[in-house]
């Protein structure tokens, strides 16, 4: 005799020790037994949520939890991870993250730019894989400084970081190239994001969808039509519009520079080097390495590298000699010219034609 059972509803219980988990997140879902429900072997949830984290207020770390789609949040999060980042507080720049956030949204008028939304569900991906996708989803790049984890921003700027001339560039080593035509032949751009509605893939074509060998770049993080945008168009410029290249290999002081970071190049192709060191300050009064030929009708400035690493931009005029200057003004800082300095102060002098 052999009894067939049919069951039409079977429940397991379970009572649970806490309704809440430290650093777990419970979701609960009912699921009715329909015919097109009972057919799904290995049954998957997919569903929105907003991460809870603890944010940056009076310059530290809060112990309440805050909604948040902040990148900065969600760097600080994973940074401080034991699974992910294995970081500790004192190796995080946090005033520079949330200064660096606070960039973002002010640059482009909305917090929707500075947003980071995705689930990482991939265990192969490293903390650097990890920091790298957010970072491209938000403008930034990702650095180490003084055994801190910190951000820069990539937007204009009339401010360069480091000067370069022939007193730290290795000799032979300076090429200038000069391209014609679209970057690697792309001739337009295909942009891939989350549609934050149904969570479907949207392509952005740029500059339409004529191109025939576009470039395609699929974003990680970004669920929001504006910040797509503002992406897609940035990558986009820069295939149109890169056209010079400068390669050369640096002295050891290249090194505090970060990617990305703005620097000002003498220009050799003409063979005239009017750059160098300067060697003496007497007031507005510089004395340089190397004589500057002035051409009378044109206006000149000089370029300075600081000693806390800015370059100063200032108009000159010709001095006593071919080896001085006069300064339109005093340099924001003090001058590099002692031997025992590890970097002197070096200048590039250059006219309103260069």
């Amino acid at each position: 005799v052999v009894d067939e059972v049919k069951w039409q509803a079977l429940y397991g219980a379970y009572p649970l020790q806490s309704t809440v988990y430290e650093h777990e997140t419970v979701f609960r879902a009912r699921t009715y037994a329909t015919t097109g429900a009972l057919s799904v072997k290995s049954r998957k949830i997919n569903f929105d949520l907003q991460r809870m984290l603890p944010t940056y207020k009076n310059g530290a770390m809060t112990t309440e939890l805050y909604p948040t789609s902040s990148f900065a949040d969600a760097l600080v999060s994973m940074a401080l991870d034991v699974k992910i980042g294995r970081r500790t507080i004192d190796e995080i720049d946090l005033e520079n993250i949330y200064r660096t956030y606070n960039d973002v949204v002010d640059y482009f008028g909305t917090p929707l730019a500075a947003e980071f939304c995705t689930t990482i569900d991939d265990t192969n991906l490293s903390f650097e894989e990890l920091v790298t996708n957010l970072c491209d989803a938000v403008f930034c790049t990702a650095y180490r400084q003084n055994n801190k984890l910190k951000l820069y921003f990539e937007r204009p700027t009339d401010n360069s970081v480091m000067l370069f001339n022939f007193r730290n560039i290795i000799p032979d080593s300076y090429k200038h190239d000069l391209t014609f035509g679209v970057m690697d032949d792309y001739d337009g751009l295909i942009y891939e994001y989350t549609d934050p509605t149904d969570d479907s893939r949207i392509n952005i074509y740029l500059p339409d969808k004529g191109a025939k060998n576009p470039k395609e770049v699929k974003s990680v993080g970004v669920r929001n039509k504006w910040q797509a945008h503002f992406n897609a168009y940035r990558l986009w410029n820069k295939l149109r519009f890169q056209r010079k290249s400068i390669t050369f290999d640096a002295a050891p002081e290249s090194e505090l520079l970060v990617l990305r970071d703005r620097i000002a190049v003498a220009d050799y192709r003409n063979g005239i080097h009017q750059s160098g060191e300067v060697v003496q300050q007497e007031g507005l009064i510089l004395t340089l390495s190397h004589d500057v030929d002035f051409i009378a009708g044109k206006s000149y400035v000089i370029y300075l590298q600081m000693g806390d690493g800015t370059v100063d931009l200032i108009p000159v005029t010709p001095g006593s000699a071919k080896n001085k200057v006069v300064l339109g003004r005093l340099p924001n800082g003090a001058l590099k010219l002692s031997p025992d300095d590890f970097v002197n102060t070096i200048y590039t002098v250059v006219n309103d034609d260069t």
